[in-house]
């Protein structure tokens, strides 16, 4: 299983991006080719939808900020016919985690190994594969720290390290 994380605008545009993480379109070609290797084999990719339209501070108009939670364009075409889970804030909420777990519950063949990609490595990509990892705990939870990115490289290096020291997997494909 592929988990994509916060793959959006306002996390990936580099010129228009409210959070934009510094690189993020970088990780594009990687992503888009860990998409096809997954639908190749009928994998489940889902991904995530940061709704953060309770932003005190975020002053834009309601269109910025529809386009700011949008998936980048680059991977939009790619993802249609994935699974979307939206969630606010770091990780997915109770109500989409149960979801998640049901659209799972007949394919445990899909849930040995589940990689996960995106952005921020020391926030929504920790805070998500905690959750994953509870939800799956005798599944391999993958990091593939090459295809995920922070906006502080000390903190990306230290939440890879929290995360294999929390039995996950952490490789660069």
């Amino acid at each position: 299983m592929l988990f994509i994380i916060d793959m959006q605008n306002d996390f990936v545009d580099p010129k228009r991006g409210s959070m934009a993480v510094k690189g993020a379109e970088m990780l594009i070609p990687g992503i888009l080719e860990r998409i096809k290797i997954y639908e190749e084999k009928g994998d489940l990719i889902f991904y995530t939808l940061n709704i953060h339209d309770m932003v005190p501070e975020d002053m834009r108009s309601k269109e910025e900020i529809k386009w700011g939670q949008a998936i980048y364009p680059l991977l939009k075409e790619n993802l249609k016919k994935h699974h979307a889970l939206e969630k606010k804030y770091h990780a997915i909420s109770p109500l989409e985690f149960e979801a998640f777990r049901q659209k799972c519950a007949d394919k445990t063949q899909y849930i040995k190994e589940i990689e996960l990609v995106g952005v921020e490595t020391n926030v929504c990509v920790l805070a998500n594969a905690v959750v994953i990892k509870n939800m799956f705990p005798t599944s391999d939870v993958i990091i593939n720290s090459s295809l995920c990115l922070s906006s502080d490289p000390d903190l990306h290096k230290k939440a890879l390290d929290i995360m294999a020291g929390m039995k996950m997997k952490v490789r660069s494909y």
